[in-house]
């Protein structure tokens, strides 16, 4: 995606390279065009910076991520709202903590964001499970899915598990080679590098019912264990813990610390309006370039956008791009009359790449890595009340994020030649 003039299309009007400038600015006019906002009161929103360590946010400052593990830069980081549900996520000496056959050595190592806070569970002599929990019955939904997530690092002992007492899905953690060696279909397991030895570990959880509901953090002996039990314990031997969460959903979202009570961070919202949308935008054609990365988990009902051209708001003039679930993604264009333009329904759905759109009339298709819709080629829109470009939402409909990171948004207002546009999402 380097490659951004050429003889084919000229240049761009509107070019947002998040990933290497790190910042609003669209590298066209040299300025902000874009309107962020995340109402905080705290220290609620996280990313990982360039040195792989957890930062922490200010209100309506935007996220730049970077992989915590090759140190890539991701670019602008687009969450939904999310709740950590667990109320001390750092201070595992609370009363609330409930130690099972262990104990808790506060301050024990340098935590993933670089302080002197990582604590560490400690294994007592008897023959026993042991670990931490917190209870939570009839505070849960029965039937809904859960995230627990806790950031480890191995210590003398080196395998943990993430589980809960109903259910049967877990999942067992190798924190010495960074690995999952045991996990059920409905955990999702995910294990995820940070410097230093940290791992941030992932396992979801659907209660049952609402009575006896502990997402346990364990400690054993072995590698490779399936359901962890009982063992005698040497009384010094354990794992290093930091950063727990608990949250209602089917993937992990970025870290959000408490103290005490339960905390909520909310939703990322950019978008482009005004003078600041219509100085670049061209209604009758135009081609739309994004690479993206997204962490949702697609069901029938959860389409995260990757970016939403927009009318006034609620109304039904909507040019979307969506990335949606069974495999494909969307790209619609909407008037008051109906659907004007659809390409959709032959792209593979993937959770990474580069989308490209060129709409134009009986003109317009899509791809996505380099492979081609096979409908589209339909009416451009011919509405002229297209006011707004949502980045990594939707603001017809706010609950559909893309939940991940937008690396560059590249936009020239005319159509690109197909042969132009599929070299240019390889």
């Amino acid at each position: 995606m380097t490659l951004l003039h050429g003889k084919n299309y000229g240049r761009p009007t509107l070019d947002l390279n998040f990933a290497e400038n790190k910042s609003l600015i669209d590298t066209v006019t040299g300025r902000n065009l874009i309107t962020f906002s995340r109402s905080q009161s705290g220290k609620e929103a996280t990313y990982v910076g360039s040195d792989g360590l957890i930062k922490y946010a200010s209100a309506d400052e935007p996220r730049f991520d970077y992989d915590p593990e090759t140190g890539e830069s991701l670019g602008l980081l687009v969450e939904e709202a999310r709740t950590n549900l667990e109320t001390y996520s750092e201070l595992f000496t609370d009363v609330s903590w409930i130690k099972t056959d262990s104990s808790i050595s506060p301050n024990a190592t340098l935590s993933p964001d670089g302080l002197l806070n990582g604590a560490k569970v400690v294994e007592n002599t008897n023959n026993a499970v042991h670990g931490i929990y917190k209870n939570y019955s009839a505070t849960l939904t029965a039937g809904v899915k859960y995230t627990h997530t806790v950031f480890a690092k191995a210590g003398e002992r080196s395998t943990l598990q993430l589980s809960s007492s109903q259910g049967t899905d877990y999942a067992n953690f190798d924190l010495l080679n960074g690995v999952i060696t045991f996990s059920t279909a409905g955990s999702n397991a995910s294990i995820v590098a940070l410097p230093n030895g940290w791992y941030r570990c992932s396992s979801q959880f659907t209660p049952p019912s609402t009575a006896l509901v502990r997402p346990y953090i364990l400690v054993y002996s072995t590698s490779n264990p399936p359901r962890i039990s009982s063992y005698v314990g040497d009384g010094t031997s354990g794992i290093y813990v930091w950063g727990a969460q608990l949250e209602a959903g089917s993937f992990p979202t970025s870290y959000i610390p408490t103290t005490g009570t339960v905390v909520t961070r909310t939703a990322d919202v950019a978008s482009i309006t005004g003078t600041d949308f219509s100085s670049w935008y061209n209604q009758s054609e135009g081609t739309v370039l994004c690479s993206y990365k997204s962490d949702s988990i697609l069901t029938a009902t959860n389409f995260p956008r990757i970016y939403a051209f927009n009318a006034i708001a609620g109304g039904s003039n909507t040019f979307q791009t969506i990335y949606v679930t069974a495999g494909k993604m969307n790209i619609l264009v909407y008037a008051d009359s109906g659907s004007l333009l659809r390409v959709e329904n032959a792209l593979n759905a993937e959770t990474s790449g580069i989308t490209g759109f060129s709409y134009k009339t009986n003109e317009s298709v899509g791809f996505i890595n380099g492979t081609l819709s096979t409908q589209g080629r339909t009416s451009a829109p011919t509405n002229t009340d297209i006011i707004r470009l949502d980045i990594g939402g939707d603001s017809d409909f706010p609950t559909r994020i893309l939940n991940g990171t937008i690396s560059r948004l590249t936009y020239w207002p005319k159509r690109l030649p197909d042969l132009e546009l599929q070299q240019l999402t390889k």
